[in-house]
Parts: C-alpha cells; sequence; structure tokens
C-alpha cells in the first residue's frame, strides 16, 4: 500500500507474524494503563504518512485483526487473528 505521502508499506508474512516493512519515521506506544512502555506489547504503531495501526484494528492488505504489536531487534511485528475466529 501506498501512505498518504507515497511511501510504500508492505505487511509481510514472516513465521506466524507479519513484520511492517517501508515508511520514513515512525512512532508507537504502550498498551492504555502501562506504566512504561513494553517493546514486547505495543499498543499502537503509525508510520508517518499512515496507516495508524491499534490493537483490534484491521491490518491493511492482509485483512485480518491486529491481536499483538511488539518491537524485535529493528522489525515491528503484528500477530493477528486466526482464520474462523
Amino acid at each position: 500500500m501506498r501512505n498518504r505521502y507515497g511511501e510504500v508499506i508492505t505487511f509481510d508474512a514472516e513465521g506466524d507474524h507479519y513484520v511492517m516493512n517501508g515508511g520514513t519515521y515512525l512512532r508507537f506506544g504502550g498498551i492504555e494503563g502501562q506504566e512504561t512502555v513494553d517493546y514486547n506489547e505495543l499498543g499502537f504503531v503509525d508510520p508517518s504518512g499512515g496507516p495508524f495501526i491499534a490493537i483490534g484494528t484491521m491490518l491493511p492488505d492482509v485483512h485480518k485483526v491486529v491481536t499483538r504489536i511488539y518491537l524485535d531487534k529493528t522489525k515491528i511485528c503484528f500477530e493477528v487473528e486466526e482464520d474462523g475466529e
């Protein structure tokens, strides 16, 4: 997909999760109520130019609901609902 700045952002399957590729800048934050940001349990990711992705939203192009967001070294990873849930 292309965001509003024309950057290509993809969500590529990697094992049992998806990895976001593309975009120049992004911000992310913890789950509401966390005292500090836990990089293993993020609440949202917002690449500059979009799309804003949070727990419970649809992962673009994958068309499955995000159940977990986490940072794996330098990768933003998404777990999604299983088929049939």
